[in-house]
């Protein structure tokens, strides 16, 4: 049981790929990387993510029908947020790159970079947050909890592929 979930996990986590990774956790000189590419793959990820993550949920957490659709409805909110958060994540990675090509890369850029990187982390944990209390009233805190966990776990999982890759 444990490695199909945990085999469903990375293939939904991978496939969420574009969440994944925060520039300031570079720690070598990266590569010049062709920024179109990136942001192509990065948005068919994303897109290949959206039904195998309602798939994945739906194995993991037993929802009656009176519950479904205020939870889907949550559900498909917080997906919502995410790719705003997603896509400042993108911008951010993208700005970052653009940085790093200059023959000295901006100290005031980078820092900005940096800040934003960290605005993103810190509106995504709020987001999740918020997301966990309306969920525990519309399912069992226990579910809740368990859908907070699968949420983390994915992003955990995005994160360490991609940084892997950068």
């Amino acid at each position: 049981m444990k490695s199909f979930v945990r085999q469903g996990m990375l293939g939904v986590a991978l496939s969420l790929a574009i969440g994944a990774v925060t520039p300031a956790m570079a720690q070598t000189a990266p590569a010049k990387p062709d920024t179109a590419a990136m942001v192509a793959e990065l948005q068919a990820l994303q897109a290949q993510a959206r039904d195998g993550k309602r798939e994945f949920v739906t194995s993991q957490i037993s929802i009656d029908d009176k519950q479904a659709a205020k939870f889907w409805r949550i559900f498909d909110d917080h997906q919502a947020a995410l790719a705003v958060l997603n896509r400042r994540r993108m911008d951010n990675i993208v700005e970052y790159a653009r940085i790093w090509d200059q023959a000295t890369p901006d100290q005031d850029g980078m820092t900005a970079v940096a800040e934003e990187a960290l605005s993103i982390e810190k509106d995504e944990a709020d987001l999740l947050a918020g997301t966990f209390h309306r969920l525990k009233r519309v399912i069992s805190p226990v579910q809740a909890a368990r859908y907070v966990q699968m949420e983390n776990k994915l992003r955990a999982i995005v994160r360490f592929e991609l940084a892997a890759q950068i």
